[in-house]
């Protein structure tokens, strides 16, 4: 129980830090809600059946687990109601997104930005929520952008060709949808940024996907949202049974190093003068074979029941130094 708790302890610091998964760190499984659930039902029954104090009282089950499971399957309404109408985006999450988005582009585009006035970048900062969004457009369309698109915003070409150019356009929540209709009266078509531009901007510190809408918003009927957030409540309710229960099975290592030291003192006894030797080579092996057992059960806890709840492997690949000792004098 401690174990998985330290990994939703690690999964929230890890994901506090990104300004895209603030609600995996509270409303999640793994997360602050997550935390309150699992430690309240396994507290609750630890207490009821190991020293008969009964806590799980109409208060407690509707505070402690009743109400992180709804919030658990209300996440994604939450969520976007949220995003809609109470985020409110900080003045240095608004310059750092600015920041990545102008920074990468100086660093590979020829092209300027459009409307990267002082003005319309503090109108931005001082916003109290803004986006981007990723796309490409024809060049004689970027070249018309601050004749035909009026408003609050910043256009970061990334890419260019002789034809196209790939870019990303910045501005406030408020304003989004109205800009994001006169882009696309331009010809700017909407995408996923490309592995290679996220890739470059990890490389540089950046980290323009944690700010960049990569990816259409769908629609669910409220019969699919239903179904669909009966099935995820199920499994994180299984998941939490099936973690907790792998650990006990380390228990099981106590019982099977009896039953084998069992059976080397019977096979030692049998053995009348080589009693000894026996004992030797029996406990070499039951300490060879534990090991190998306790080894397999560590490594599949930590890479299962602990990294799966906070690993997510979207950071900088680790480049080791490699010293040259093969230089001519």
């Amino acid at each position: 129980m401690i174990l998985v708790l330290l990994s939703m302890v690690m999964n929230v610091i890890t994901n506090i830090r990104k300004p895209n998964r603030l609600a995996d760190a509270i409303i999640s499984p793994n997360g602050i809600v997550g935390m309150v659930f699992y430690t309240s039902v396994m507290a609750g029954v630890a207490l009821q059946m190991g020293l008969g104090i009964n806590v799980l009282t109409t208060p407690y089950v509707l505070c402690l687990i009743v109400l992180p499971l709804l919030l658990l399957f209300f996440k994604e309404p939450i969520v976007k109601f949220n995003d809609r109408f109470g985020k409110s985006g900080s003045k240095k999450n608004n310059e750092d997104i600015l920041h990545a988005a102008k920074s990468y582009s100086d660093a590979v585009s020829g092209l300027k930005a459009v409307n990267d006035g002082e003005k319309t970048v503090d109108g931005l900062i001082q916003s109290r929520f803004i986006k981007a969004q990723y796309g490409i457009m024809e060049i004689s369309a970027y070249k018309s952008i601050s004749d035909s698109i009026k408003g609050n915003y910043v256009f970061y070409p990334f890419e260019n060709d002789e034809k196209t150019v790939a870019g990303v356009f910045v501005t406030s929540a408020s304003e989004f949808s109205v800009i994001e209709k006169a882009f696309s009266g331009l010809g700017f078509k909407k995408m996923k940024m490309p592995e290679h531009i996220i890739d470059i901007s990890k490389a540089q510190n950046l980290h323009l996907s944690d700010y960049v809408v990569n990816e259409k918003k769908e629609h669910k009927s409220v019969a699919n949202f239903i179904v669909e957030g009966i099935i995820e409540l199920f499994e994180s309710c299984l998941t939490y049974i099936t973690n907790t229960m792998s650990f006990l099975r380390v228990g099981g290592f106590i019982l099977s190093h009896a039953g084998m030291m069992l059976v080397v003192s019977i096979l030692a006894e049998s053995a009348g003068g080589g009693a000894i030797v026996v004992q030797i080579i029996g406990n070499l092996f039951v300490i060879g074979v534990e090991g190998f057992l306790v080894g397999i059960q560590v490594l599949r806890l930590e890479f299962y029941e602990i990294f799966s709840r906070f690993y997510k492997g979207d950071g900088k690949p680790f480049s080791p130094v490699a010293a040259n000792f093969s230089a001519e004098d």
